[in-house]
């Protein structure tokens, strides 16, 4: 609305650009104790960032290319950014993992699990016999997931403890 009312957008686009990287920089902070409301205003300001950038992009390229290249232009900037988006996410999901398995081992003897267990059942998250790929997922009961991923002998011991093992991850 604004750049069809106005005809201007190189304004908006770097205000979106700016708000983009400043929501991104504060979801950099999240973490599982950050208050619901202190999300949801981060979520607005990325939101306020990235809606009109998405926008004013396809309204930028399809300015710059003649009418009978319109449809390359623009399935061209879809193309990328779906590309884009395959490879942010692939290294965000890399850096995601590193992170977990180098943080869970502090985490769960902060929450009271002992370092002999933890070193047992996978130290660092490079061995041993917790695959993390297997607890990573949407809708995923964690606990269950958990006692699955253990062995029959070991049940007894890790069981009490997984609400503390849960609220680690």
């Amino acid at each position: 609305q604004i750049v069809a009312r106005t005809g201007r957008y190189k304004l908006l686009l770097l205000a979106s650009v700016t708000l983009l990287g400043i929501g991104s920089f504060l979801f950099a902070d999240l973490a599982a104790t950050t208050d619901m409301v202190t999300i949801w205003f981060w979520q607005l300001v990325l939101g306020i960032g990235i809606g009109p950038t998405l926008a004013v992009f396809t309204i930028v390229i399809q300015n710059a290319v003649p009418f009978s290249k319109l449809g390359v232009a623009t399935s061209n900037l879809t193309f990328f950014r779906q590309i884009g988006g395959t490879v942010g996410l692939s290294i965000a999901g890399s850096l995601f993992g590193t992170q977990l398995a180098g943080l869970l081992p502090q985490r769960l003897v902060a929450n009271g699990v002992s370092k002999q267990l933890v070193d047992q059942f996978g130290g660092a998250g490079t061995g041993g016999g917790l695959d993390l790929n297997n607890l990573l997922g949407v809708g995923t009961d964690l606990g269950a997931a958990i006692l699955a991923n253990v062995p029959e002998q070991a049940k007894p011991i890790v069981e009490p403890l997984v609400p503390n093992i849960v609220t680690s991850i």
